[in-house]
């Protein structure tokens, strides 16, 4: 999480709409505060003690007060899917499966 660094005198300046819109503003990205998992950032957020940079894996627009803004360039996030040696997959985990790859412009690597 970052706080926004802008002066309280300063005006206030139209919200980016991505991180790298504020980057050309002069701004860092510089985090004061580093957690294990994502879903705690909410409450830091909701609280206005800054911003997050978290995963898209979450359906983020359920929480009130959190506006999403995509990184320009963000970097890819490699997935994998984990599964129980030697056991086949339920008819449920193998649709889970070939969804996951058709959504992915690579998809998943082939076991």
């Amino acid at each position: 999480m970052a706080r926004n660094s802008s002066s309280p005198t300063a005006p206030p300046r139209a919200p980016s709409t991505s991180w790298t819109g504020g980057a050309r503003l002069g701004h860092r990205f510089e985090p004061r505060l580093e957690i294990d998992t994502s879903i705690s950032a909410v409450g830091f957020v909701q609280a206005g003690l800054g911003i997050a940079v978290v995963d898209s894996l979450l359906p983020w627009e359920q929480f009130d007060g959190i506006e999403i803004r995509p990184l320009d360039g963000a970097p890819a996030l490699p997935l994998s899917l984990l599964t129980l040696r030697g056991k086949s997959l339920s008819r449920a985990e193998g649709l889970m499966r070939a969804q996951i790859r058709s959504l992915l412009p690579e998809g998943l690597s082939r076991p």
